[in-house]
């Protein structure tokens, strides 16, 4: 099973490096590493790792409505959603 502390650590490292990759405008790489994060995070097994799911709900969150601006800003300037633009639901 995975290391609750090293999860964490891991979560706080990629969710510093999505707000600075926002910042710095790049905007894509605000979901780097979340799908790893995602398939290592245990599922109903400790109640511990139920801030880590809250983390990454609120990363799943941010992604979308980051795809989402980076749609509107395309379609005012004319352009076309990016093929593949992301929708998890």
């Amino acid at each position: 099973m995975v290391d609750y502390q090293q999860l964490r650590q891991r979560f706080l490292t990629a969710l510093d490096a999505a707000a600075r990759s926002q910042e710095s405008g790049d905007f894509a790489a605000i979901e780097t590493g979340y799908e790893e994060l995602d398939a290592l995070l245990p599922r109903n097994v400790d109640p511990a790792f139920d801030k880590l799911h809250s983390a990454l709900e609120f990363w799943d969150g941010w992604i979308d409505a980051q795809s989402q601006l980076a749609v509107l800003r395309r379609e005012s300037e004319g352009g076309l959603a990016a093929p593949g633009s992301r929708d998890r639901g």
